[in-house]
């Protein structure tokens, strides 16, 4: 049961960090890191996972779990945005951008990254 609540938590913080970065424009993504996006964070939030559940077996890991589902259920959640009052279709997983491909190779080699460590660590 504790397990779940580290989950939870990491999600709900993942979820929380979501809104504040697209409520407070000073946060927002600049265009040095316009191609990293949520499910990138996700991916590194994975890879952190593997190495620490490897090393130390520890039920607090398990936030770090969480919040990588957050970060990838927010990318999940751009399939909207509200630009000037107005919905708008979204831009999820860079699909319809201008950095879609550099989003691609980073999303690619990051999967790469996770599978790897998955075959040597787990």
């Amino acid at each position: 049961m504790i397990d779940l609540a580290f989950v939870f938590f990491g999600l709900f913080a993942a979820l929380i960090v979501d809104i504040i970065w697209w409520v407070k424009p000073k946060l927002s993504k600049s265009d040095r890191f316009k191609a990293h996006e949520h499910y990138h964070v996700s991916l590194e939030l994975v890879m952190l996972f593997i190495i620490i559940q490897n090393f130390t077996n520890n039920s607090a890991s398990l936030f770090i779990l969480g919040a990588a589902v957050g970060f990838l259920l927010g990318e999940w959640d751009q399939l909207k945005e509200i630009k000037n009052r107005k919905v708008v279709p979204g831009h999820p997983f860079g699909f319809g951008s201008t950095h879609f491909k550099a989003s691609c190779v980073i999303g690619g080699i990051l999967t790469g990254i996770v599978i790897i460590l998955s075959l040597v660590l787990v």
